[in-house]
């Protein structure tokens, strides 16, 4: 019988949080267990986010949980206005001018102000439980100062996971060059501490591997992927009687739908007969400025239809009801960008239209998918896309692939090479 292993894992965002952050680790929580692998979570009490989604519970249920408080603004908020009745509202925009101001204090992030809660958190559960190794995820990166803390202290093995780029990306707050160079000392510190480096895209492992001599080996990437537990079951195809184009995610500035929107505007004007033969359905939070002015033109308006978040299976199901899925792309959101979503449009199989640069999620997308790919700025480009696959949807040509090989990115393979890595740094 083989001896039970632990591993703490230590992770800001967390179920019930929902959108893409919380995902990857609740399902390397939910498979460990297959491994021969136990994980043991410190998390954050109940903050302000945008969304929840209590069924990522499910996930999770099987491991112990231990969510402390935090003097962070998003746990700051929570408590503000849950005495005001409106707990778990998102941060309003004066509030974000604040956050802003709070972030030009504190580096690498707000969530420094977590710290000292999980790390004597963690020395109290070091204690209780016979821990083998350490998994700290970023974003927020300051949670990778409590490995490091604790990796001098109690001399475990530790694994620090990187989710986004830390310096030197789109993703990170440096608004003068002594946060770059702050920033850049606090990475270099924690990627030379860490017995080993995760990475979920190549480009980031070459961004976090710059400009340090350490060994090759110590650096791997583990990608985000689709659970096939989460797919619909024998989903019948669906036969739409409007040519229904899906984005399913959140719209934002690394994210935004302003360039599908005027190509779409661009086709409905010269095949004005196309207003009753297309539909658009957005799923999920709208977080950028452009939702009221895109609620104001009438024609758009007539084509759109807006959910909000949805529990994660339940927009999967909406993903596959799609005839063409949507994946807009900032340049902004640099090269080694893999949106979450980029797994989920693989497993349904379904034909992609990208809108933006062809980022490492993209490149990924089209090996195995029917996918096309138009530049931001690109009306035309849009118009002619959207007629290509309309044309097929009216042919009946337009089919999904679905390849085996996609399986590499599933969840439970991906857990694998997880406790694959927690075998080697542990033994």
């Amino acid at each position: 019988m083989k001896q039970e292993k632990k591993v703490l894992i230590i992770s800001y965002y967390f179920p019930p949080l929902g959108m893409g952050g919380t995902q990857r680790v609740a399902k390397f929580v939910k498979y460990l267990p297959k491994f021969n692998w136990h994980p043991v979570v410190i998390t954050v009490k109940d903050v302000a986010y945008y969304a929840k989604d209590p069924s990522l519970n499910f996930d999770v249920k099987g491991a112990p949980v231990y969510r402390t408080g935090s003097l962070d603004p998003q746990r700051l908020l929570y408590l503000i206005n849950k005495d005001r009745g409106t707990a778990g509202d998102r941060p309003q925009r004066s509030q974000s001018r604040i956050k802003k101001l709070i972030n030009f204090f504190l580096i690498p992030d707000n969530k420094i102000l977590w710290l000292p809660f999980a790390f004597f958190c963690a020395l109290k559960v070091l204690t209780k439980e016979k821990l083998n190794c350490i998994l700290t995820t970023s974003p927020p990166h300051s949670v990778h100062f409590v490995g490091y803390c604790l990796k001098i202290l109690a001399g475990k093995p530790w694994v620090a996971d990187f989710r986004d780029g830390w310096t030197g990306g789109n993703f990170q707050y440096e608004p003068t060059v002594i946060h770059k160079w702050i920033n850049k000392f606090l990475q270099g510190r924690v990627v030379k501490k860490a017995d080993q480096i995760i990475t979920v895209s190549d480009g980031l492992r070459e961004r976090l591997r710059n400009g340090i001599n350490l060994k090759e080996k110590k650096f791997c990437v583990i990608t985000n992927g689709f659970d096939e537990e989460d797919l619909p079951k024998d989903f019948p195809e669906v036969k739409n009687e409007k040519f229904t184009m899906t984005y399913c995610g959140t719209v934002s500035d690394i994210a935004p739908l302003k360039d599908f929107f005027a190509g779409l505007l661009q086709l409905i004007k010269n095949y004005p007969h196309l207003k009753n033969e297309v539909r658009v359905r957005i799923v999920g939070k709208w977080i950028d400025g452009d939702f009221k002015q895109i609620q104001r033109n009438r024609d758009l308006k007539a084509l759109l239809q807006i959910k909000n978040y949805l529990p994660h299976r339940q927009a999967l199901q909406e993903i596959m009801k799609a005839d063409l899925l949507l994946l807009p792309i900032a340049h902004s959101a640099g090269l080694d960008f893999i949106p979450g979503k980029t797994f989920e449009y693989l497993a349904s199989g379904k034909p992609v239209l990208v809108i933006g640069p062809e980022v490492e999620g993209v490149k990924i997308l089209q090996k195995y998918t029917e996918l096309e790919v138009v530049e931001p700025g690109n009306p035309n480009g849009v118009q002619s896309a959207i007629l290509k696959f309309f044309t097929k949807y009216k042919g009946h040509s337009l089919k999904r692939r679905l390849n085996t090989e996609i399986l590499i990115y599933e969840r439970k393979n991906l857990t694998k090479q997880l406790a694959n890595i927690l075998n080697e740094i542990s033994n």
